[in-house]
């Protein structure tokens, strides 16, 4: 990024540390979930809504020093689908927090509503809240543990 005229070494410092902070606000998410059915089956082709929000990195470098706080989020829906073995694995993306909207399959019963679960926010080096999972208790670390995943239950209609 190219220095901005008129600004001495020390703005330009603080200037650099105020967008490194900014940018911090994206931390690598991973999010990891396995939909079963009432006897424990792995259920195929699953669709979780999940919300997400994040920086918006180039609106901050289009707009700074010239914004207001808050600004600089940005909020985004990503479709996902359990495999074949019911798992939803998410990573390779970047944000501050997840939150799973809905979780549906077609033939399939869910006792989940809209605004399932709390969500989880993502903070530099560690994750300091998860959220609950209306009627089903913590949404917990498990989430976070790709070898544990939280669980989702739908029930198959007969």
């Amino acid at each position: 990024m190219m220095r901005p005229p008129g600004i001495d070494d020390e703005g330009w410092e603080r200037y650099q540390l105020m967008l490194e902070l900014i940018f911090q606000g994206n931390q690598p998410i991973e999010f990891y979930v396995r939909v079963v059915d009432q006897n424990g089956e792995p259920v195929v082709g699953a669709r979780l809504e999940l919300r997400l929000s994040g920086v918006d990195t180039d609106k901050v470098l289009a707009k700074f020093p010239h914004m207001n706080m808050g600004e600089e989020q940005t909020n985004w829906t990503n479709m996902v689908y359990s495999d074949a073995d019911g798992w939803v694995r998410l990573k390779g993306i970047a944000g501050n927090y997840l939150r799973v909207w809905s979780i549906s399959k077609e033939g399939y019963l869910s006792k989940y509503q809209d605004n399932i679960a709390g969500g989880v926010i993502y903070e530099t080096n560690s994750i300091v809240q998860t959220g609950h999972v209306q009627t089903t208790g913590e949404l917990t670390m498990d989430a976070l543990d790709p070898k544990k995943g939280y669980t989702f239950r739908l029930s198959k209609i007969k």
